[in-house]
């Protein structure tokens, strides 16, 4: 169980601290980090809590996330939600869905940025500039391939593999942050408030391993000491995070690249590193991705019962793929990309919803005096603004970051950059305080921008089809 905790909260959330740090100081980072990681594992605790509760409550051995939040919704104090219980559900599916299928295309991005730095380390990448726009295709058959695999025990054997690479890589990652360590003091100790959502949802979404607490705990031969291996496993995790964002950042300061792992000398086992871990995320995404399709197919099922159930199981799956490949395609800006998926889906399924279902699950716990429950509905409060705040300002803005990045000089389309452009952070800097647009005009500038883009790459096509055909004749 401790295994599987640490695996499903070390990925691409890992290698993105140092970058998150770097929005917000080299103080601020490890100061707000601990705040975060404390009420993540609080909301793991209190989930867990309201697990046995309504358990025991509704005659139940086991409650997966989806089935919990519906039993607290149904049986909490407001009389209007109980009819309407099963769309607590469904709101979890659907960020479950969501958050998987993001890491997924967050996956494409990372093993596309992967390609272009080793490339770049053996300076062979300005002779593919003509190409560079293959980078994110060139992964869609082997994931695929990958994908296809319907056992999940034959899927455990490659995550066995993925937990040696990454934690191998992590060494050395370690092993180069602690030679010559520059002195913390010249960098800047909190960064502008306005760079601090992008802090917020890429912390968030490094603690992305809410959905497994119940599963593993269920699966324990005696989950009565689960809680114990959460804290402690969580709390080495939570370290490890920490530790790793503060010497990235203190390492590479304000140049550090949105995978630490990008910004690694140019030496040929860093190189080596990276295509590791471009091949752990790889192995990743097979076993992110069986969480969606496990919720969906029984719908699909359902909705299209045509055929060989096998068949439309694989064309199901080749369909969430191209979603995913499409969705890397067209914002392909892994810091970014890893602040809104944080801000949006993990912040909901890490923080609000446990915050909501212990509060509910205390409305029947009489096992608690009222000063107790008086305490926790205030911590429970607290969290749950701090969450909201967080979400819609870490969405705003990373929206923003990445509709400008679309608009700045030189940006080329569909051409997978490891890091947004550097001007960027900049801009945000100074013109956030002045925004106030809203969230529906920010996604229809994102959605004109997209298509800009599309109709830029479309001519781009013809130009070089047409010069092929004249050089041939």
């Amino acid at each position: 169980a401790l295994m599987h905790l640490l695996k499903g909260n070390i990925g691409t959330g890992l290698l993105g601290l140092p970058y998150a740090f770097a929005q917000a100081g080299i103080v601020g980072g490890p100061v707000f980090m601990f705040f975060i990681c404390a009420i993540a594992l609080t909301c793991m605790d209190m989930l867990l809590a309201a697990n046995h509760h309504l358990c025991k409550l509704d005659n139940r051995s086991y409650m997966d996330y989806g089935d919990l939040a519906e039993c607290a919704f149904r049986l909490g104090p407001i009389a209007w939600l109980r009819n309407k219980s099963h769309h607590a559900k469904n709101f979890i599916n659907a960020m479950l869905i969501f958050t998987q299928l993001g890491f997924c295309s967050i996956y494409f991005v990372f093993m596309a940025g992967t390609v272009t730095s080793v490339l770049e380390d053996f300076d062979v990448h300005d002779a593919l500039t003509e190409y560079a726009r293959l980078d994110v295709a060139l992964f869609f058959v082997p994931v695929v391939l990958l994908c296809l695999i319907r056992n999940l025990d034959v899927l455990a054997v490659f995550s066995m593999m993925a937990n040696v690479v990454i934690g191998t890589g992590v060494i050395i990652i370690f092993s180069d942050l602690f030679d010559h360590i520059p002195e913390p003091g010249r960098l800047d100790s909190f960064k502008s408030f306005s760079t601090f959502p992008l802090f917020f949802g890429s912390a968030i979404y490094s603690c992305e391993g809410i959905g497994l607490v119940l599963p593993l705990e269920n699966k324990m031969r005696n989950p009565e000491s689960f809680k114990y291996v959460l804290n402690g496993g969580m709390t080495f995790t939570f370290a490890l995070f920490i530790s790793i964002g503060f010497f990235g950042y203190n390492k590479f300061g304000d140049q550090v690249q949105s995978s630490i792992s990008y910004s690694l000398p140019d030496e040929w086992y860093f190189s080596a590193t990276k295509i590791m871990f471009g091949v752990a995320m790889y192995i990743t995404y097979a076993l992110q991705f069986f969480v969606p399709v496990k919720i969906l197919m029984p719908w699909v099922n359902r909705r299209f019962p045509y055929g060989n159930h096998v068949v439309r199981e694989y064309i199901f799956r080749v369909f969430l793929i191209t979603l995913t490949f499409i969705a890397a395609i067209v914002i392909p800006f892994l810091g970014l990309f890893i602040e809104l998926v944080g801000s949006v889906a993990s912040t909901s399924l890490a923080i609000l919803m446990p915050s909501i279902i212990f509060f509910f699950s205390l409305h029947t716990d009489t096992s608690r005096s009222d000063a107790t429950k008086l305490f926790y509905r205030v911590l429970v409060f607290v969290m749950f603004i701090i969450g909201i705040v967080g979400a819609v300002c870490g969405t705003i803005v990373a929206l923003q970051g990445i509709i400008e990045a679309f608009s700045a000089p030189g940006f080329t389309p569909l051409v997978p950059t490891i890091a947004p452009p550097t001007e960027t952070p900049t801009t945000l800097t100074t013109s956030y305080p002045n925004q106030t647009t809203t969230l529906l005009n920010i996604t229809s500038t994102l959605a004109a921008n997209i298509g800009q883009v599309v109709v830029h790459s479309a001519n781009q096509i013809v130009l070089q089809t047409n010069s092929a055909n004249g050089s041939a004749v």
